[in-house]
């Protein structure tokens, strides 16, 4: 790590934002920890870490102080950059001759570099070694869109989106065997034709500089030719797409080492693959197809940004019979899909300065990681904006071709960043850093939760949905929780009294004309019968007697047949049995009953027949009808003799 970036670190670490926001991340993470029911952090695996942070970080980002915090690491990093810049000043040899590109350095003259160059590769090489330390944070690199990263950056971007390890430890296995073969002259056809690409174009004239590099590229090239079926042979696209990453590692082929060709074959082959899923490229019809809409896509775009341009395209395109048409003729979709065909086959190289691939190849390879990110059809209209004035002049289709073929090599990297910035900067930068809302992350802090999106994701958003410290929250939850503890108290209180209140009310005597005052209207028949126990006695009697006389005898057995008996009228019979017949048998000896106290058959009280057979017939149905008081029902079960208290 750059000293100047270890000197800010230490800066921000001691500053009191730091504390601030530190202290409030180690709440949300307290919080995060106690709704998922987690006594300790250790316990946790590493996504599950991760997840809890980040949680936490979206909670405070928008806060005053996490503003406050981002003020000072911007400041901090700005002074110590500014201050290292100073330092080194004076010595500018080394930078110089790197700034010469790969002219001859016996003639080369030191040149003055300005302190925004110096601030610029400082900024980029302490990037790129941040990046190499936490490849994690590759997605940072969107903020790059549109801009041309330096030589030291673009290595560490491409490094980590194009980087696979299983390709790179079979490649270098190989690459042994390869030599071999090489050196028997089994691939020589095509190192004559790297030879033939590289020494007769003009755009790869810094190439043709490099030493050993037909060498290294017949080896990688050998690789992918191993690798592709045994009837199909390299094209002119496989040649040209291992340009920009020859290009990448200029100063370095002098020493071809088998690291630097396996690393070079790493990046080549990750990159054919993604590419081979636009299907772009080929003679399949799907790639045909694609080729198709891509032009129609460019023509309409055309149309809508520059309706002059669009009929100068109409004129040099169609058919004389079909000038004077609409620009909505498939003959004019076909002849520019088969301009554009060769440009977006080799993703414009050999169409382009190499420079200026390489702007375009950097946000191709930034979006990588994002399928619905397609920013080639932007880049064609681009280059034909670019060269509007040359393309108002032509006539004909092949001036046309002409044209882009011969003016495209001119065009610089301000130019096409121009028109990106212009009219397709702020779609293709959304898409590419487009965030989702509610599916990724749960909702679990409960105050974030009572506003319309979570808490962690309105930085995508200008007004924060709230603005609270997390103790303001902690505060807030406690109140709710106690608000539902003493509306449980008050509940259970109001149940104490009411009970109290019932059991005072059963406990105090009321007198037999109020006992029923404040029963409600609907109990009136309840209320009538329970004040009139002797009229139900009465007709229980009554019901008892026909009964009595109702039931049927059985032949047989003697028994009468009778409904069935409860338990207690069981039990009440059978006592009765038992008196009956300890009273026949005393008879026998002294000839008088036990309940012949003055003379047999009568009651000592009311002189009354006594009539036992009642008592052995219970209650009918009849009579169980009607709602009666629990005295009266218990005096249904007794011998009838009992009811005659009239005397």
């Amino acid at each position: 790590m750059a000293d100047w970036i270890d000197n800010a670190k230490d800066d921000i670490l001691q500053s009191k934002d730091w504390q601030i926001v530190s202290n409030h991340l180690y709440d949300a993470v307290q919080q995060q920890m106690k709704e998922f029911h987690v006594p300790l952090f250790s316990e946790l695996n590493q996504d599950e870490r991760d997840l809890c942070i980040n949680r936490a970080l979206k909670l405070i980002e928008q806060h005053e102080s996490y503003h406050s915090l981002f003020k000072t690491v911007s400041t901090t990093l700005e002074q110590a950059l500014l201050t290292q810049i100073r330092l080194n000043t004076q010595d500018h040899s080394t930078i110089a001759e790197e700034h010469q590109g790969n002219q001859n350095k016996a003639s080369a003259q030191p040149i003055a570099i300005s302190e925004t160059d110096l601030l610029l590769q400082y900024s980029a090489d302490s990037a790129a070694k941040l990046l190499e330390k936490r490849p994690q944070f590759r997605k940072k690199l969107y903020l790059c869109f549109n801009r041309c990263l330096p030589k030291q950056l673009r290595h560490t971007a491409w490094k980590l989106q194009l980087r696979n390890q299983s390709i790179y430890q079979d490649s270098f296995d190989e690459i042994n065997k390869l030599q071999n073969d090489r050196q028997q002259g089994r691939y020589l056809n095509i190192k004559q034709r790297c030879k033939a690409i590289i020494h007769t174009e003009p755009l790869f004239a810094t190439l043709a500089l490099e030493a050993n590099l037909p060498d290294a590229m017949e080896i990688i090239l050998s690789y992918r030719q191993l690798h592709l079926n045994k009837n199909t042979s390299l094209v002119d696209t496989d040649y040209l797409l291992l340009l920009p990453f020859l290009y990448l590692k200029c100063g370095c082929w002098k020493d071809c080492t088998i690291d630097l060709i396996a690393c070079t074959i790493e990046y080549y082959t990750t990159f054919i693959i993604a590419r081979q899923e636009l299907k772009r490229d080929g003679v399949s019809q799907k790639a045909s197809n694609n080729i198709k809409d891509l032009a129609k896509t460019v023509i309409d775009k055309i149309k809508a940004l520059d309706i002059d341009l669009s009929k100068a395209l109409q004129s040099a395109l169609a058919s004389p019979e079909e000038t004077a048409k609409p620009l909505q003729n498939a003959s004019i979709y076909q002849s520019i899909a088969t301009i554009l065909r060769p440009l977006v086959r080799s993703l414009f190289v050999g169409f382009l300065p190499m420079e200026v691939v390489c702007f375009i190849w950097d946000q191709i390879i930034i979006g990588m990681s994002n399928p619905k990110f397609d920013c080639i059809p932007a880049f064609c209209i681009s280059i034909l904006l670019s060269l509007r004035q040359s393309l108002m002049e032509c006539k004909t289709i092949k001036a046309v071709e002409q044209t882009i073929l011969k003016d495209s090599r001119t065009l610089t990297v301000q130019e096409v960043q121009f028109q990106i910035q212009k009219y397709f900067y702020e779609d293709l930068r959304s898409t590419l850093i487009k965030r989702t809302t509610s599916d990724d992350i749960p909702i679990v802090d409960p105050i974030a939760a009572l506003s319309q999106l979570p808490g962690w994701n309105t930085k995508a958003y200008n007004e924060p949905l709230y603005d609270q410290l997390i103790e303001e929250r902690k505060a807030k939850r406690e109140e709710i929780q106690d608000q539902r503890r003493q509306k449980i108290k008050d509940a259970e209180q109001a149940a104490k009294l009411k009970a109290t209140k019932n059991r005072d009310t059963a406990a105090t005597p009321v007198k037999p004309d109020q006992q029923h005052a404040d029963r409600l209207p609907e109990d009136k028949e309840t209320t009538t019968e329970i004040n009139e126990p002797e009229s139900q006695v009465n007709h229980l009697k009554d019901e008892s007697q026909k009964s009595k006389l109702a039931v049927p005898t059985n032949t047989q057995s003697g028994t009468t047949a009778g409904p069935e008996k409860s338990k207690d009228q069981l039990q009440v019979d059978t006592k009765i049995a038992q008196d009956q017949a300890s009273d026949d048998e005393l008879q026998k000896y002294t000839g008088r009953g036990i309940f012949d106290d003055e003379s047999p058959g009568t009651d000592a009280a009311s002189k009354k027949p006594v009539t036992p057979a009642v008592s052995k017939k219970p209650v009918t149905p009849a009579a169980s009808k009607k709602p009666v008081s629990s005295a009266v029902s218990a005096r249904t079960h007794l011998p009838s003799i009992l009811f005659d208290d009239e005397g």
